[in-house]
């Protein structure tokens, strides 16, 4: 059941036409002169968070899913602000529906799990399946808690590598945490990126 999930997933990705974009070349660092910006862009008590700006949403008979591009923000080691771009999202799960694909958006996820978040910065795909997913900001946050775009019983999956098809092939990710722009910054929170 979880491979044809995974496969309905994919599926709807492809449908949807997704392509990557391409990357800023601009990179400025964020704190200069010793000022911390971090706290504008992220909050202090989380490890990052991840933004994705628009997604393709679709119903397909009893099929609900979305995919989308984004990123995912943290801080480096030295404390700045780094990230992780692209980084593409596929959720879904099983629901009554008709036929219906649309735009929507945004999803924001807080995570607040160590290890979760150096996956991210490492490259590496994370699911929801083996993490201690919470909504919104009512109760203790688990590992990642969802803020927007997205209800907790909707199963996913991240992925920082540059292709949806890397997840057929097990293709490795150049991607890593490099240090965040202003533009950057800008374009993933109005919605842009």
């Amino acid at each position: 059941m979880r491979r044809i999930k995974i496969a309905a997933w994919l599926a709807l990705v492809w449908a949807f036409g997704l392509s990557s974009a391409a990357q800023a070349t601009e990179k400025p660092r964020v704190s200069e002169h010793g000022q911390d910006k971090t706290a504008t862009w992220l909050p202090s008590d989380v490890q990052g968070m991840v933004i994705v700006p628009t997604v393709a949403e679709g119903h397909l008979v009893y099929l609900h899913g979305i995919a989308g591009k984004g990123a995912y923000l943290s801080r480096n080691e030295d404390g700045e602000l780094c990230i992780v771009a692209p980084l593409h999202i596929v959720a879904g799960n099983f629901e009554q529906g008709g036929i219906v694909v649309k735009e929507t958006g945004p999803v924001t996820l807080r995570i607040y799990s160590r290890e979760v978040s150096q996956a991210l910065k490492n490259g590496d795909q994370v699911t929801s399946e083996h993490l201690h997913v919470t909504q919104g900001f009512d109760h203790e946050p688990g590992d990642v808690a969802i803020e927007s775009g997205i209800g907790s019983q909707v199963h996913f999956i991240l992925n920082p590598r540059r292709k949806w098809t890397s997840w057929l092939n097990g293709e490795w990710s150049a991607a890593r945490c490099q240090t965040a722009t202003e533009a950057q910054l800008k374009q993933l929170y109005t919605r842009q990126y």
